[in-house]
């Protein structure tokens, strides 16, 4: 989706998480994943 900024996080050959460059992304975006996230997960 932002591929200048996420990437996938690999585990084992399957993907387990996303990496995020904070210095580089855009706040909105990382809030969205955040909450997103968040919300799978309860």
């Amino acid at each position: 989706m932002h591929p200048e900024f996420v990437s996938k996080l690999l585990w084992g050959g399957k993907v387990a998480g996303l990496r995020i460059d904070l210095e580089s992304a855009q706040p909105a975006v990382v809030k969205a994943l955040v909450t997103a996230a968040w919300e799978h997960k309860s």
